[in-house]
């Protein structure tokens, strides 16, 4: 498979990803499950699965940045990404599911899943930015030194 449909489907992947939580959290208003009620003057929804919807909501962000970052990678920085997507992911999941609601901070209460999702996405995202800027020198280096 060329590399090209790789990036494509990792960023179709999580447009996916993220429309599964925009649905979830009830943004759309005429999802089966969505209890509408009114008040002052707005229509709101009530959905059971707010929670598990603004996951997936911020998940899809962090991985839509990571994907539009991927586009600027050669070959060699995509499969340097891929390597250590395949460690880090895992990892960061088994931490979230661990210390979400589970590590209290004294200023500010229990922590919620969508934070943890944002602290380790934010490293996601600058190893995936260092990752594409090392695979960018590291040809051009390659090149100058084969002129």
């Amino acid at each position: 498979m060329n590399i090209w449909m790789k990036k494509i489907y990792l960023l179709i992947t999580t447009g996916v990803i993220y429309l599964i939580g925009q649905y979830l959290a009830g943004s759309w208003i005429t999802a089966s499950f969505c209890q509408q009620y009114f008040e002052n003057g707005k229509f709101y929804c009530n959905s059971p699965y707010l929670d598990m919807g603004l996951i997936f909501i911020t998940v899809g962000e962090v991985l839509a940045v990571t994907a539009v970052l991927l586009f600027f990678a050669n070959e060699r920085g995509f499969y340097t990404w891929w390597r250590m997507s395949r460690w880090y992911l895992p990892i960061s999941i088994v931490s979230i599911f661990f210390f979400a609601q589970t590590l209290y901070l004294p200023l500010s209460g229990l922590i919620a899943p969508e934070s943890l999702i944002w602290l380790f996405g934010s490293v996601y995202i600058l190893v995936t930015f260092s990752i594409v800027l090392w695979g960018f020198f590291s040809t051009s280096r390659v090149q100058r030194s084969l002129k």
